[in-house]
């Protein structure tokens, strides 16, 4: 596989994942006044970066399809397994992130109270792509879509891991999906019992004052706010400067 030949469209890929969220806020948030020039400048901003970006990183030219298809299988199973969308098990924390996505389906934007007097104020800028298209199709397949969005975030995030390391190869994947971010060890060290590691829910707050959670808890728990802080922060990193960073960093302000 030609992978070199298809970097326009990732790259563009990247930048519009990270932006439309951003863009979809100002439409259904700001009055059309305000909302249609602040567009144009994001459109404008979004142009700019894709014209003047140069990625420092480059994959060969031929990839294995064989690992890919692997790849692309484990990030579907993963992505499945946490319960985004509804496909797999949900942990408690989708009941208020199951009613934010509802809210925003069914409610008018900007979502207020029945007695207008009160608006939803909460980091809902993942979720407004697949909103915007349970609006038009139902909340069950607006459910779908954000599974699928969910997977194309963790793919353009891979993608660009694999970049950032000038390989394609598998085990990094396995390193974000099965590495503890420490959590393990530093039970240990805090006195926790060796063997209890692996029947207690959460690890990442033996540092009590901190955490540092895994990949994988991230994405189950938190991965509205988590999967743009990944793409935008290996996108900085594999920038040959830092031109386009305060527009990467504008676009996950809401997630």
């Amino acid at each position: 596989m030609e992978f070199n030949k298809s970097s326009k469209i990732l790259k563009g890929m990247i930048y519009v994942y990270l932006a439309l969220p951003i863009m979809l806020f100002v439409y259904g948030w700001v009055r059309w006044y305000y909302a249609l020039p602040i567009l144009i400048l994001i459109l404008y901003c979004l142009y700019r970066c894709l014209k003047n970006d140069t990625f420092t990183g480059r994959l060969p030219e031929k990839i294995n399809w064989e690992k890919l298809a692997a790849a692309l299988l484990l990030i579907f199973i993963w992505v499945y397994l946490s319960g985004i969308g509804g496909l797999g098990y949900q942990n408690s924390d989708f009941q208020a992130r199951n009613a934010i996505f509802r809210v925003l389906v069914e409610y008018e934007w900007p979502v207020l109270s029945f007695e207008k007097d009160s608006a939803l104020v909460y980091y809902i800028g993942y979720w407004l792509p697949a909103a915007l298209v349970g609006k038009v199709f139902g909340y069950t397949i607006g459910s779908g879509f954000l599974y699928l969005w969910s997977v194309l975030g963790v793919c353009l995030f891979y993608y660009l891991v694999c970049l950032w390391r000038k390989k394609f190869e598998l085990w990094p994947l396995f390193v974000i999906i099965f590495f503890s971010g420490m959590d393990a060890i530093g039970a240990v060290l805090s006195g926790e019992a060796p063997l209890s590691v692996w029947t207690k829910e959460h690890l990442e707050i033996w540092a009590v004052t901190a955490q540092f959670t895994s990949m994988t808890s991230q994405l189950y728990y938190v991965f509205n706010q988590s999967l743009p802080a990944w793409i935008a922060t290996v996108l900085i990193m594999v920038q040959e400067n830092n031109k386009n960073i305060w527009f990467i960093l504008s676009c996950i302000i809401i997630t």
